[in-house]
């Protein structure tokens, strides 16, 4: 086993100088074969496996010198402080996702005023109000310093927790109304243009993003941080909502199907945040009941 893996090193980690003849030699059979309408020759097929071959000894290479970037910019002094002191990593995490989601809100302020687009102006005014309650988490993560004991702390934490469930519900029960209108009666809605491609890159991007912190943060360790995360959740499915919307005015002439995929997308959205909410307030409930009952034991 220990053989195979070395052969396969070898293979994708060949070296500078015979990464970049391969690269060169991949370009030109490339560029030879499509100039000179090869695409079914035998050279085309050679040239296709060289050029995958580069492929993966570029992606590699990538990897490899991203682990080595990685390395050194972990032993800056100022990088090595934020990775070690979690109260900062918190407060930058907080206002980061605060100036993301307005960022976002500001978008869809001028997309409404550009298009003239009641639909976006209602996704501005949701974005808005997650915005509003972004800033209330910062806020209440500033309260939680001044408090004196860890349970105190998560005490604090936990009411925060569920008041953010509590407004989300809310928050979402409202909107429904009037997306399911908007979507019904097919108002509102306006084609990005080429600004499409860029919305739906960022769109994937913050729902990759927004997964990957969800799981980093789904322990109950600092509920805040938890509060915080499911809020970008919010965000990013309400922007698929979006997304689809501006593509499906965009690129289809079928007013019936449009109807029912935005709403069947829409209904889904709206059901998988309502999940979130209840969820956010049980869990809180219960570990508030259980902190009382431990403290009442000792």
């Amino acid at each position: 086993m220990k053989r195979i893996k070395d052969v396969l090193s070898q293979w994708v980690r060949p070296g500078m100088m015979w990464t970049i003849v391969l690269v060169i030699v991949a370009v030109g059979l490339m560029v030879f074969a499509l100039s000179f309408d090869k695409k079914d020759s035998s050279l085309s097929y050679i040239s296709y496996c060289i050029s995958a071959h580069s492929l993966a000894v570029l992606i590699v290479a990538a990897v490899d010198e991203g682990r080595k970037m990685n390395s050194k910019f972990r032993q800056n002094p100022l990088v090595s402080h934020y990775l070690n002191n979690t109260k900062l990593r918190a407060r930058i995490s907080l206002y980061q996702g605060l100036f993301i989601n307005s960022l976002f809100a500001v978008f869809h302020v001028l997309a409404s005023w550009i298009y003239t687009s009641l639909w976006f102006a209602a996704v501005a005014s949701y974005h808005m109000i997650l915005s509003v309650m972004r800033f209330l988490l910062l806020r209440s993560e500033q309260m939680r310093s001044k408090l004196e004991t860890d349970e105190e702390k998560m005490v604090h934490e936990l009411h925060q927790y569920k008041l953010t469930g509590r407004l989300l519900l809310v928050l979402n029960i409202a909107m429904v109304g009037l997306i399911v209108q908007i979507i019904w009666k097919d108002r509102g809605m306006h084609p990005l243009g080429p600004m499409i491609y860029a919305f739906a890159c960022y769109t994937l991007y913050s729902l990759t993003v927004t997964i990957i912190n969800m799981v980093k943060f789904l322990k109950m360790e600092r509920p805040i941080l938890s509060a915080a995360k499911m809020l970008s959740v919010a965000g990013a499915l309400m922007s698929i909502l979006t997304l689809q919307t501006a593509m499906m005015t965009q690129f289809n002439d079928n007013p019936l199907f449009r109807r029912n995929m935005n709403t069947l997308t829409g209904t889904s959205v709206s059901l998988i945040v309502i999940a979130m909410a209840v969820f956010m307030v049980i869990r809180a409930k219960r570990a508030l009941k259980k902190l009382q009952l431990n403290h009442s034991e000792t």
